[in-house]
C-alpha cells in the first residue's frame, strides 16, 4: 500500500460487519499519524459507517415503498373492476326481472 501512497487503512464496520474501508495518505505535514489522529478516523470511520448503511437502508426502503404502491394500485384497479362488473351484473338481473 505504501506504493500507492496509502498510510492508513481503516474498515467501515456496522453490526459486526464490514461494508467498506477508508484509505488515507500521508499527512500534508508528511508527519506520521498520532494516537489522537488513529481515533479521529476510527471515529470517522464509524460515522461513516452508520451514513452508509442508513443510506442503503433508505434506498431499500425507498424501493420496498415503490413495489407496495405499484401493489396498490394494482388492487385499487381490481376492486372498482370488480364493482363495475357487480353493478353490471345487478343491471342485468333486474332486466331479466322485468322481461
Amino acid at each position: 500500500m505504501e506504493k500507492i501512497g496509502i498510510s492508513v487503512c481503516l474498515p467501515l464496520v456496522f453490526e459486526g460487519k464490514v461494508i467498506g474501508i477508508m484509505l488515507f495518505g500521508e499527512k500534508i505535514s508528511k508527519n506520521a499519524f498520532t494516537s489522537q489522529d488513529i481515533e479521529f478516523l476510527t471515529n470517522l470511520s464509524y460515522q461513516a459507517s452508520v451514513a452508509l448503511k442508513n443510506a442503503t437502508l433508505y434506498s431499500e426502503l425507498s424501493q420496498r415503498k415503490e413495489e407496495l404502491e405499484k401493489f396498490y394500485r394494482l388492487t385499487v384497479g381490481r376492486e372498482l373492476k370488480m364493482m363495475e362488473l357487480k353493478q353490471k351484473v345487478k343491471e342485468l338481473e333486474e332486466k331479466l326481472k322485468k322481461n
